[in-house]
């Protein structure tokens, strides 16, 4: 069939400027008047059949190059509008993807160098998945059905120019997962989904595991080398959950069904691949205008401004044109050795990392014969900062030629070491101190003259504010103790106070309910409630400057679940008139209660039975009970007998202590004061293979200055940022166990921060008298494990 186009509107004929060959109509440059509709004819030379395929329209916004590609049969197509060279190029990520029915997927769609653009997404054919989400361009199905297999579309609309744009079409395939042959009667072995699956970091991931036929089959997780699995993940009912992926987290996991009556059968591995954050880059070009003499040499840089190593392209009025003859591209850089008329014009630096392209605003350059002296302006024209701010000066000038710019400390002197000059005129600041107090001044220079401008320097006194414990997450179980301490520093002295909004009132409080007590620089309550869960603000201010910072409080649930154990076995000897002691151990709070014999004490150490002069009137079966909330949750009992009783008839006893497993907190000293070596022991009995990690609360890592060497904890040299709640969590056979303590530091060179008003004054003297006191009773409070129960003899 031969094809032919012709312009719709009265069957007028091609612009005589157009060129059509083989099915391909070409306007190399467009005009105002070639705007309108095009329709392809397709004739039969045979039969001289005829047909027209649905018009393509031509909007024409600028001067740029068109080519409307073949439109084929009428039959085959839809009605296009055609808007001339748009800037908007969309691109997605995957292009197209495979992956097992049940599994998530996502696609990423992005414009590079414009992040101001809307993103939608369609699909080509049929609707979007129920449990489908897209945000800011990335589209996410959380569980893969047959149906998805398709491809999807994402547009995208420039809210400034109104310009539309769509990215070729990514493509999903989606395969049942895979199933196990049925085998008769041998045992069925475990079936993963995903078999593969690739996360940002950062983000949840999920594998699942189940044995056809089975629903309620035992089935549990390891990672292939042998490692334990990530911290914090869950393995339930066959599905393994990691809320928040690491790098480490990277790797093969396999799972393991274990039948009741046969060897364990594991599953092929599942490959969790974790993607290291990044995006593409965001160049930025200088001098956005450059003036030069004609023959004189010119020169621009560009930044890539990427996350990862990026390859830097520059191209003449837009990204992808050629260089003119004469400018050299030097890594980051064009140069000109001699510029004319032939290298006006702007020049357009593009960036490329492995998440896609970036591209900068474009620079100008202008050549002349023309001079003019320079002018000077410095923005902003005052930095006002605090100590450790970060800041910059920027000159702005003109000049032909473009003038050279140097930089000059207060009174003309030389540059601090840590004040830099930067490309572009710009003059770094990396770190706000009272020393760089001053002018700094721009000074520009070409041959005609210098002009010259400056910025003034006033950094103020720094105010900071710190708490006690340091938080910022402090995770309480209801009924624990809450004590936090505000302290502010800074010159003039800093007064301090607490600031707590409850919101509007809530009518599901408990009766009994007590709000947190507010007093000075404390927040305290004896015993707290889900209620008092919040935001807690401790803000410190002086005439110069005010600072905050917040502590989130979550108050959770006790554990329903305890175990109650007796260090030594349940059957014990002890010898008359010899001092002996029981120990009971578990986890969690406790509550003590003595229904003991009047001459036998129970220790001030919670779970501590303590017999000072053993009697044979004391032999008999003594239970430890542990309470939570004046709730029993757990005992566990313990035969006493006198080695030396002669009542009864001589007997001998083999006896086999029970498996206790139990986390257990040694420290190295009660009182730790800044520049000590101090550690934590954390220590598990019952269970070698027990694997030990220690975290702090509210931190990402441990502080720089302690290290991990077993179960031990070491601070070489413990300072002020040290103070906090560490967690030990110990992995045992038994499950997790977990124990915290807190780490307060003792200084006698801090000086103490004032609080408002008379009645904070007298406070503070009844505190200072008291001073010993109480600072011994937050050491002990700080260092107690979670050994606990209480003794009743039933005998």
């Amino acid at each position: 069939m031969e094809q032919t186009c012709q312009f719709s509107d009265g069957r007028q004929p091609l612009p005589s400027h157009a060129e059509e060959r083989g099915g391909v109509l070409t306007i190399s440059q467009t005009r105002k008047s070639d705007e309108g509709h095009y329709v392809c004819t397709a004739h039969d030379p045979q039969s001289g059949a005829s047909a027209d395929a649905p018009p393509a329209h031509i909007a024409v916004r600028q001067r740029e190059l068109l080519i409307v590609t073949n439109v084929s049969l009428a039959m085959a197509l839809t009605p296009q509008r055609i808007i001339l060279a748009s800037k908007l190029q969309p691109q997605v990520d995957p292009i197209e993807q495979t992956v097992p029915e049940g599994s998530p997927f996502r696609i990423r769609c992005w414009v590079p160098g414009n992040p101001h653009v809307h993103l939608t997404w369609r699909r080509a054919h049929g609707d979007f998945n129920e449990d489908s989400e897209q945000n800011q361009g990335i589209f996410t199905v959380n569980r893969a059905e047959l149906t998805d297999a398709g491809e999807y579309i994402c547009s995208a609309e420039d809210p400034r120019t109104g310009e539309e744009a769509e990215a070729p079409p990514a493509t999903v395939h989606v395969t049942p997962p895979t199933t196990v042959p049925d085998v008769g009667d041998v045992e069925r072995g475990p079936q993963v989904s995903p078999p593969e699956q690739t996360v940002p970091e950062g983000d949840p991931a999920s594998i699942r595991c189940w044995v056809e036929g089975k629903p309620d089959a035992e089935l549990s997780w390891k990672r292939a080398d042998g490692t334990p699995l990530p911290f914090g993940a869950t393995d339930e009912d066959g599905i393994l959950a990691i809320s928040s992926t690491l790098k480490s987290d990277e790797g093969d996991y396999v799972c393991t069904y274990h039948p009741p009556d046969g060897r364990p059968k594991e599953s092929s591995p599942s490959r969790l691949n974790v993607k290291a954050p990044g995006g593409p880059p965001r160049p930025v070009a200088t001098p956005p205008v450059l003036t030069v003499k004609r023959g004189e040499p010119a020169r621009f840089h560009c930044d890539a401004h990427s996350p990862t190593p990026a390859q830097i392209n520059w191209g003449h009025g837009d990204a992808d044109s050629d260089l003119p003859d004469g400018v050299v591209h030097e890594v980051d850089d064009i140069t000109i050795e001699a510029a004319d008329e032939s290298h006006e014009g702007e020049y357009v630096c593009s960036a490329t990392n492995e998440f896609g392209t970036g591209i900068a605003e474009p620079v100008k350059l202008i050549v002349t014969d023309e001079e003019q002296p320079p002018t000077a302006r410095v923005e902003p024209r005052v930095w006002n900062g605090k100590p450790g701010d970060r800041h910059q000066f920027k000159c702005i000038t003109t000049g032909i030629p473009t003038p050279k710019v140097h930089w000059s400390g207060p009174n003309n002197s030389p540059l601090p070491h840590d004040v830099t000059e930067l490309d572009g005129n710009v003059l770094d600041f990396a770190n706000g101190r009272t020393e760089l107090n001053g002018d700094y001044t721009c000074t520009a220079t070409n041959p005609v003259g210098e002009a010259s401008d400056y910025g003034s320097v006033n950094i103020g006194p720094s105010l900071t504010v710190k708490t006690t414990p340091a938080g910022p997450r402090l995770i309480l179980t209801v009924g624990e103790p809450l004590h936090v301490k505000c302290e502010a520093f800074g010159e003039p002295e800093p007064e301090v106070e607490w600031l707590h909004d409850p919101g509007p009132e809530r009518g599901d409080l408990p009766d009994d309910y007590k709000p947190v007590t507010i007093s000075e620089q404390f927040i305290r309550h004896p015993a707290i409630g889900l209620g008092n869960a919040g935001a807690y603000t401790c803000k410190g201010s002086n005439s110069h400057a005010t600072a905050t910072k917040n502590i989130y409080i979550e108050v959770v649930e006790p554990s329903r679940v305890a175990t109650v154990s007796i260090l030594g076995g349940s059957s014990q000897w002890f010898e008359q008139g010899e001092p002996s002691q029981l120990i009971c151990t578990a986890t969690g709070s406790s509550l003590v209660d003595d229904q003991l014999p009047t001459d036998v004490e129970e220790h001030n150490e919670p779970g501590l039975l303590h017999f000072p002069n053993f009697k044979n009137s004391y032999a008999g079966e003594y239970e430890c009970r542990g309470y939570r909330n004046n709730e029993l949750i757990a005992s566990s009992s313990v035969m006493v007998y006198s080695s030396t009783d002669e009542t009864e008839d001589a007997k001998c006893t083999f006896t086999v202590p029970d498996t206790i497993i139990q986390v257990l907190l040694d420290v190295s000293s009660e009182s730790v004061n800044v520049g000590d070596r101090a550690w934590f022991d954390c220590k598990v009995t019952g269970d070698p293979s027990a694997v030990i990690m220690w975290s702090k609360e509210g931190a990402d890592e441990l502080p720089e200055n302690s290290q991990v060497t077993g179960g031990r904890l070491l601070f070489n040299s413990v300072t002020q940022e040290n103070a906090g709640v560490y967690k030990c969590r110990a992995k045992t056979k038994a499950g997790p166990l977990e124990t915290r303590t807190v780490l307060n530091i003792g200084s006698s060179k801090r000086k103490r921060k004032h609080t408002r008003g008379r009645h904070a004054r007298r406070s503070h003297r009844r505190r200072a008298a008291n001073a010993s006191a109480t600072k011994k009773h937050e050491q002990k409070h700080s260092l107690a494990h979670s050994t606990f129960g209480s003794w009743f003899s039933t005998h």
